[in-house]
């Protein structure tokens, strides 16, 4: 199972991540970049128990 604690796997989220901008469209669902990333950063607090 692949997870963010494993460094090739976090280090590869984290280019996907840099390269990402406001001319980039979902390939699937309805989100923007900005709302995409707000999802994602509340989804962590929640597992994180915050």
């Amino acid at each position: 199972m692949n997870t963010i604690f494993q460094n090739d796997n976090r280090e590869n989220l984290i280019t996907r991540i840099n390269v990402l901008d406001e001319s980039n469209t979902a390939l699937w669902g309805k989100m923007n970049l900005y709302q995409m990333l707000r999802h994602n950063t509340y989804w962590n607090g929640w597992i994180l128990g915050k």
